[in-house]
């Protein structure tokens, strides 16, 4: 059983993360990009931040631990929280429903993160919505909009910004390489407009 304190101390991000976006001294790495500026007010901040995962790729697979890997190596702070990932394949109804039936019991700030998709590899579009303190984000195919309207008012953002996903982009896991890491950035403090246009 793993047991979370209100307050928690972190390390600073990754020496890799941070080889990415900024450049080194003789104090050591030094951010100067808005992504790497947001990590650093999210690891000064303490919070715990929760991820929720829902997916039809069943619970016995790798699929969703690929997802949790990549999020965390973004967020390692961020506690995960799985609704189901045993949601009948390509049920977007389904899914659907059991998002709008739980959102409403999550914190401000909760970053909910879902794929049902069967449309994965066409031209449908990625979606994150920011919904009463709240984000969803998953694929444009009607499985984030009950929950958005069930919290308040919306605004849908298109996820456009390749900046942050995870490469290469398999065209069949758009879970592990789109939705988990822009996911995770969220959690981060980064602001769904550096995502794409509303």
């Amino acid at each position: 059983q793993i047991v979370f304190t209100s307050r928690i101390v972190l390390e600073p991000p990754g020496l890799d993360m941070l080889a990415r976006f900024g450049r080194k001294d003789k104090k050591g790495w030094l951010p100067h990009t808005s992504l790497a500026r947001q990590h650093n007010r999210f690891y000064n901040d303490s919070t715990m931040v929760l991820i929720t995962l829902l997916s039809d790729f069943g619970s016995a697979s790798g699929y969703p631990s690929a997802m949790k890997g990549v999020i965390l190596k973004i967020c390692p702070a961020a506690q995960l929280v799985d609704i189901s990932h045993d949601v009948e394949r390509h049920h977007v109804r389904g899914g659907a429903f059991l998002l709008w039936m739980v959102v409403p019991y999550f914190p401000e700030k909760t970053v909910h993160c879902a794929v049902v998709d069967p449309g994965v590899g066409t031209a449908r579009r990625a979606l994150a919505i920011v919904s009463e303190g709240q984000f969803l984000v998953g694929p444009d195919n009607g499985l984030l909009i009950p929950a958005a309207q069930r919290l308040g008012e919306f605004i849908v953002y298109s996820i456009e910004n390749e900046r942050y996903f995870q490469a290469p982009i398999s065209r069949t896991f758009h879970g592990r390489d789109i939705f988990a890491p822009v996911a995770a950035y969220l959690a981060s403090g980064v602001s769904p407009e550096q995502l794409g246009l509303p």
